[in-house]
């Protein structure tokens, strides 16, 4: 499996080595936009992750005060299954990804003619 920073900074050698291939370069647009989702999916769970660790805090100050903190208990609770949720699509999106990643052979070595069989 290509490594996916060759994806994310070199794409034209990818693309290349696919048209000596005959092979539709396509693919290489497909694994940038699946792997674009997968990060902005986590960027979005790292986000919820920070806001639960903020939430704590203030239900922590708030306790420790003698407040009731029940308001702030909810909106963790929430927090908590949205991250949950944003889990599930995280793996989902890094599954589509590797799934279309595992299909892009290797790259061919320069001393490699160029041609459509063995021969």
């Amino acid at each position: 499996m290509l490594d996916l920073g060759l994806f994310r900074d070199s794409p034209e050698i990818v693309r290349k080595d696919l048209e000596r291939r005959k092979a539709d370069a396509k693919v290489v647009d497909k694994v940038i936009r699946l792997d674009a989702e997968w990060r902005k999916a986590l960027q979005k769970a790292e986000e919820l992750k920070h806001r639960r660790n903020e939430v704590t805090r203030e239900v922590a100050a708030l306790k420790k005060a003698g407040k009731s903190a029940a308001k702030k208990i909810a909106e963790m609770k929430k927090v908590s299954e949205s991250i949950a949720a944003q889990d599930k699509e995280i793996a989902k999106k890094k599954a589509a990804r590797d799934a279309v990643l595992m299909r892009v052979p290797n790259l061919l070595h320069e001393s490699v003619p160029f041609g459509e069989g063995e021969e």
